[in-house]
């Protein structure tokens, strides 16, 4: 099992001899037969336009990213004040709203992207995801303020859509390939506790929900939200990693708060679906034991008109909508090929 594993972590290493990969043909063309249903679609444009509210949602009282367990805040309190880069690029969004302080902002956050992106290499555990969420953050401020550009298309901007694109991807790149290859990484695997405690689990569940972020930011930045087209410089980050990552967890297992609570959400949802048997269980797969289930799996087995009806819609206000999230940036992702 250790040698499976140790090739697995190599294949899907984003730092390897190639770093992306091509599709499967199943997750290109799905093989179910499922009746017809009503379609609930959001277009490129739509999932932008709800990735563009995570920074200023981050200033909300009360509102918890749903990207860093609990427990890795300092003194198990969730608040993003306590990261100094991820709070700095947050008051930046808050900056950019102002006619006064947005073109401060701009310039100001070009400088930070710059110190983020020489600090990154050298960083390791809180620092190195602190360091990469305020470049996913910047990165969306980018696509508001090139958005607001194509308003105003007769006003001059300084700022160029994407071009610290090569950066983040590197970055992303790079926390991938310490998680990989981490004693005792339990990043690619499902949710079990045969192999894992809530301390172990609480690292890998945020690297993955970070990395499908990073993913969905990276893609989504690339589409022109008018036309719907990928520009032709994209660069998958590393398809065949996101799509057998394991999905983001249940509300209920995200939100536990001690060992034993945690133990026993396990227990219950691991009785309640090992299996997809039916269509029907779909909801039991989404609901109660999401964690199991990965992209490659649900791209296989659903068609994507019957996941974008059943999906709830889009966002970031806990575990459900962000696993809409991530799979509905899929199902544009790895069915437009």
């Amino acid at each position: 099992m250790q040698g499976a594993s140790s090739n697995l972590a190599e294949r899907l290493d984003p730092l390897g001899p190639f770093g992306m990969f091509e599709l499967p043909s199943s997750v290109v063309s799905p093989a179910a037969n499922l009746d017809p249903v009503p379609v609930d679609t959001y277009t490129p444009g739509e999932m932008i336009d709800v990735l563009k509210k995570y920074p200023s949602a981050l200033l909300q009282h009360g509102f918890c990213s749903p990207f860093l367990h609990h427990s890795l805040y300092e003194e198990n309190v969730a608040d993003m004040a306590t990261l100094a880069k991820s709070a700095m690029a947050v008051c930046f969004g808050s900056a950019l709203e102002t006619a006064d302080g947005a073109r401060f902002a701009r310039q100001a956050m070009t400088l930070e992207r710059q110190r983020i992106i020489e600090a990154f290499p050298a960083s390791e555990c809180m620092q190195q995801w602190d360091l990469l969420h305020a470049m996913l953050l910047y990165e969306v401020l980018g696509i508001r303020i090139a958005s607001e550009s194509v308003k105003a298309p007769w006003k001059l901007t300084s700022y160029s859509k994407s071009m610290q694109a090569p950066f983040l991807v590197k970055m992303a790149r790079g926390f991938i390939h310490s998680h990989l290859h981490a004693p005792g990484s339990t990043l690619m695997a499902a949710p079990g506790l045969e192999t894992q405690d809530l301390a172990g689990w609480s690292v890998a569940e945020t690297a993955r929900r970070t990395i499908f972020l990073a993913n969905a930011i990276h893609f989504l930045s690339s589409i022109d939200p008018n036309t719907g087209h990928t520009s032709p410089y994209y660069e998958p980050l590393n398809d065949e990693l996101v799509l057998n990552l394991p999905l983001p967890c249940s509300h209920a297992l995200w939100s536990a708060r001690t060992e034993q609570e945690w133990q026993g959400t396990e227990e219950y949802s691991q009785c309640q679906g090992n299996d997809l048997q039916a269509p029907e269980d779909f909801a039991t797969a989404f609901y109660v034991r999401p964690g199991g289930q990965t992209l490659n799996g649900l791209l296989t087995r659903f068609p994507k008109q019957y996941l974008d009806t059943f999906l709830l819609g889009p966002g970031f206000n806990g575990s459900d909508e962000l696993r809409s999230f991530v799979i509905r940036c899929a199902l544009y992702q790895f069915h437009h090929k």
